[in-house]
């Protein structure tokens, strides 16, 4: 019946209280009612009315900008041409021993005597001066044979390493 009632726009009775929770809330001290913080809404609509009122204020402004200053022309806008491409080449594959000795060998102009270096022991268990001194006259393995043009540095380093080489089929020792 009280859903009908409500229903139909009408209120329905609460059901009555108990007799002890009339006392305590006459013994109880009124509550005292805090008053409500303002709506939030009165808020947004104040910053709305800010929000469009700033747009109109900008356009008076740029309005009496216009007005104040007269318009320079603009500077014609110069085309930088770019740079051209560059082609790099592909990179180069190196050379193997072999070609890198025939290369120097081809590249060495015959200013005089040239003479004949061949490695006819091992430069394994000497010192490492001797072993640089081995690399740098182009040897690096035994009966290896180098055509070399003989100069007063070729024969101090032949000197160093007289006991490992032949020169000129000879023993250099």
């Amino acid at each position: 019946m009280a859903e009908e009632k409500k229903a139909k726009g009408g209120t329905a009775k609460a059901p009555p209280k108990a007799s002890a929770s009339k006392a305590q809330a006459a013994k109880a001290p009124p509550k005292a009612q805090v008053p409500k913080a303002p709506v939030p809404k009165a808020k947004s609509a104040a910053k709305a009315e800010s929000a469009k009122a700033a747009p109109k204020a900008q356009q008076d402004k740029a309005a009496a900008k216009q007005a104040e200053a007269p318009k320079a022309p603009k500077a014609p806008k110069v085309k930088v041409p770019k740079p051209p491409m560059v082609r790099i080449p592909p990179p180069r594959t190196p050379l193997t021993r072999a070609e890198t000795v025939k290369a120097r060998a081809a590249a060495q102009p015959a200013l005089g005597p040239k003479v004949k270096v061949r490695l006819v022991r091992s430069g394994v268990g000497t010192p490492q001066d001797q072993r640089a001194t081995l690399t740098g006259l182009g040897l690096s393995r035994i009966n290896q044979e180098r055509e070399l043009l003989d100069s007063p540095a070729l024969q101090g380093m032949l000197f160093k390493v007289r006991h490992l080489v032949s020169v000129n089929g000879q023993p250099a020792a």
